[in-house]
């Protein structure tokens, strides 16, 4: 593993593919496509998607990779900013997967995380006017989302959204988390990356209050702020 190769790119598969996609491609390309030695394929380039597989299918192996892959990234990017000038930028990473990027001219577009697809944008939090803490409402929404407590993960969690605010959002699950722990969240509302400051568990599963670490949410007219006629 002390190569930069990407194997990813050489399975033909995304960072988040799920071990079931990894072992398609494989054989895809090792068979269909004849780039076992067998079949009349080149031995230095079989070699080498068998490398990517052997540690992509192990989940040991591929977490390490994984680590090294974003460690050998990101030194390569804070090398840009530091340099003779190319490249300058703020050094930056993911809130949830740690995904360390260079958040200059080039990247300035992205609103999404290359690796785990987290918004990347920090929420601003809203203060209450002095001691008003109801300036910023709390509405009632009933909406399911999914969540991630890593990545990649082969299957996200299942949750029902009870309330909603700028600043945080509490959700009913049947998954344990821990209080401070940071959770990739999906939905057709929004989706963030927030914070868990509150965990209770019950009979019925776990009630979960989080704070927003970074959040884009799919329509901000109407989230909030409900009209009758």
């Amino acid at each position: 593993m002390n190569n930069r190769r990407n194997y990813y790119r050489i399975l033909n598969v995304q960072p988040d593919a799920p071990a079931e996609v990894i072992r398609a491609s494989y054989r895809t390309m090792m068979q269909r496509l004849k780039m076992h030695p067998d079949l009349g394929g080149d031995a230095r380039t079989a070699a080498v998607i068998n490398e990517a597989y052997r540690t992509l299918i192990d989940v040991k192996a591929r977490s390490a990779y994984d680590r090294q892959n974003l460690d050998s990234e990101w030194a390569h990017y804070k090398r840009r900013s530091d340099g003779d000038g190319e490249g300058s930028g703020a050094v930056c990473r993911c809130a949830f997967c740690a995904y360390r990027y260079l958040y200059g001219e080039e990247e300035q577009a992205a609103d999404s995380c290359v690796n785990c697809h987290s918004p990347l944008a920090p929420l601003v939090p809203m203060a209450a006017d002095g001691d008003d803490r109801r300036s910023v409402m709390r509405m009632r929404k009933q909406f399911t989302l999914a969540f991630y407590t890593h990545w990649p993960q082969r299957a996200a969690c299942e949750g029902r959204v009870e309330d909603l605010c700028p600043n945080g959002i509490r959700f009913h699950c049947g998954t344990a988390v821990a209080c401070g722990q940071v959770l990739k969240i999906e939905s057709a509302v929004l989706d963030a990356v927030v914070r868990v400051a509150r965990s209770e568990g019950s009979a019925g599963g776990w009630d979960v209050g989080a704070s927003f670490v970074s959040v884009r949410f799919r329509r901000i007219r109407g989230t909030f702020l409900e009209c009758k006629a």
